[in-house]
Protein backbone atom coordinates (compact mmCIF):
# COMPACT_ATOMS: atom_id res chain seq x y z
CA UNK A 1 0.00 0.00 0.00
CA UNK A 2 1.15 3.54 -0.69
CA UNK A 3 1.85 5.96 2.11
CA UNK A 4 -1.32 6.56 4.05
CA UNK A 5 -3.02 9.85 3.25
CA UNK A 6 -3.85 12.50 5.78
CA UNK A 7 -7.48 12.20 6.79
CA UNK A 8 -9.60 14.87 8.45
CA UNK A 9 -12.39 13.34 10.53
CA UNK A 10 -15.22 15.82 10.95
CA UNK A 11 -17.63 15.33 13.83
CA UNK A 12 -20.72 17.51 13.60
CA UNK A 13 -22.15 18.47 16.98
CA UNK A 14 -25.21 20.25 18.28
CA UNK A 15 -25.81 19.99 22.03
CA UNK A 16 -24.26 16.53 22.01
CA UNK A 17 -22.00 16.87 25.04
CA UNK A 18 -23.26 13.55 26.46
CA UNK A 19 -21.93 11.68 23.39
CA UNK A 20 -18.63 13.43 22.81
CA UNK A 21 -16.40 11.47 25.18
CA UNK A 22 -17.54 8.15 23.68
CA UNK A 23 -17.06 9.44 20.13
CA UNK A 24 -13.66 11.04 20.63
CA UNK A 25 -12.31 8.26 22.85
CA UNK A 26 -12.98 5.88 19.96
CA UNK A 27 -11.30 8.25 17.49
CA UNK A 28 -8.22 8.55 19.70
CA UNK A 29 -8.03 4.72 19.75
CA UNK A 30 -7.84 4.45 15.94
CA UNK A 31 -5.12 2.28 14.41
CA UNK A 32 -4.07 5.14 12.14
CA UNK A 33 -0.88 7.20 12.29
CA UNK A 34 -1.58 10.17 14.52
CA UNK A 35 0.53 12.45 12.31
CA UNK A 36 -1.83 11.67 9.41
CA UNK A 37 -5.03 12.25 11.37
CA UNK A 38 -6.79 15.55 11.87
CA UNK A 39 -9.78 15.54 14.22
CA UNK A 40 -12.30 18.36 13.86
CA UNK A 41 -15.46 19.06 15.82
CA UNK A 42 -17.85 21.44 14.11
CA UNK A 43 -20.13 22.93 16.73
CA UNK A 44 -23.46 24.01 15.32
CA UNK A 45 -24.31 26.61 17.97
CA UNK A 46 -24.56 24.34 21.00
CA UNK A 47 -25.87 25.77 24.24
CA UNK A 48 -24.44 22.98 26.39
CA UNK A 49 -20.75 22.88 27.32
CA UNK A 50 -19.68 20.87 24.25
CA UNK A 51 -17.02 23.33 23.07
CA UNK A 52 -15.47 23.86 26.50
CA UNK A 53 -15.47 20.11 27.12
CA UNK A 54 -13.63 19.32 23.88
CA UNK A 55 -11.13 22.14 24.37
CA UNK A 56 -10.32 20.89 27.88
CA UNK A 57 -10.46 17.10 27.42
CA UNK A 58 -9.22 16.80 23.82
CA UNK A 59 -6.98 19.80 23.11
CA UNK A 60 -5.69 18.17 19.91
CA UNK A 61 -9.15 18.44 18.35
CA UNK A 62 -9.67 21.46 16.12
CA UNK A 63 -12.93 23.18 17.05
CA UNK A 64 -14.89 25.05 14.40
CA UNK A 65 -17.78 27.08 15.77
CA UNK A 66 -20.54 28.07 13.37
CA UNK A 67 -22.30 30.32 15.89
CA UNK A 68 -25.72 28.87 15.15
CA UNK A 69 -27.35 25.65 14.03
CA UNK A 70 -26.73 25.54 10.30
CA UNK A 71 -28.03 22.00 9.87
CA UNK A 72 -26.28 18.83 8.79
CA UNK A 73 -24.99 19.67 5.30
CA UNK A 74 -23.93 23.25 5.95
CA UNK A 75 -22.27 22.37 9.25
CA UNK A 76 -20.27 19.60 7.60
CA UNK A 77 -19.32 22.00 4.79
CA UNK A 78 -17.80 24.31 7.42
CA UNK A 79 -15.73 21.38 8.64
CA UNK A 80 -14.64 20.43 5.13
CA UNK A 81 -13.48 24.00 4.47
CA UNK A 82 -11.39 23.93 7.67
CA UNK A 83 -9.91 20.49 6.91
CA UNK A 84 -6.35 20.03 5.68
CA UNK A 85 -6.54 16.29 4.97
CA UNK A 86 -6.22 14.57 1.62
CA UNK A 87 -9.52 12.89 2.50
CA UNK A 88 -12.38 13.84 4.78
CA UNK A 89 -14.48 11.46 6.83
CA UNK A 90 -17.80 12.56 8.30
CA UNK A 91 -19.00 11.16 11.60
CA UNK A 92 -22.02 11.90 13.77
CA UNK A 93 -21.35 12.90 17.35
CA UNK A 94 -23.23 9.87 18.71
CA UNK A 95 -21.09 7.40 16.78
CA UNK A 96 -18.17 5.36 17.98
CA UNK A 97 -15.75 3.62 15.69
CA UNK A 98 -13.66 0.48 15.88
CA UNK A 99 -9.87 0.84 15.82
CA UNK A 100 -9.67 -0.37 12.20
CA UNK A 101 -12.54 1.84 10.93
CA UNK A 102 -10.43 4.47 9.18
CA UNK A 103 -7.72 2.22 7.78
CA UNK A 104 -10.42 0.00 6.26
CA UNK A 105 -12.10 2.99 4.58
CA UNK A 106 -8.79 4.30 3.25
CA UNK A 107 -7.78 0.87 1.94
CA UNK A 108 -11.13 0.53 0.17
CA UNK A 109 -10.61 3.86 -1.57
CA UNK A 110 -7.01 3.13 -2.47
CA UNK A 111 -7.83 -0.36 -3.77
CA UNK A 112 -9.10 0.90 -7.12
CA UNK A 113 -8.53 4.23 -8.91
CA UNK A 114 -12.23 4.28 -9.84
CA UNK A 115 -13.26 4.39 -6.15
CA UNK A 116 -13.79 7.94 -4.93
CA UNK A 117 -15.63 7.39 -1.65
CA UNK A 118 -16.44 4.68 0.87
CA UNK A 119 -19.06 4.26 3.54
CA UNK A 120 -19.29 2.36 6.77
CA UNK A 121 -21.66 -0.26 8.03
CA UNK A 122 -23.72 1.41 10.75
CA UNK A 123 -24.78 -0.61 13.74
CA UNK A 124 -27.39 0.22 16.35
CA UNK A 125 -26.21 1.76 19.61
CA UNK A 126 -25.93 -1.67 21.26
CA UNK A 127 -23.80 -2.90 18.35
CA UNK A 128 -25.89 -6.00 17.75
CA UNK A 129 -27.92 -5.04 14.68
CA UNK A 130 -27.04 -3.48 11.30
CA UNK A 131 -28.90 -0.24 10.68
CA UNK A 132 -27.24 0.58 7.36
CA UNK A 133 -24.55 -1.11 5.38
Amino acid sequence: MNTLPTVSVIVLNWNGRSYLDMCFDSLFALDYPVERLELIMVDNGSTDDSVAFIQKQYPRVKVVETGKNLGFACGNNWGARAAIGDYVAFLNNDAQVTPDWLIELVQAIQSDPEVVCAGSRLMNFAGNQVEFG
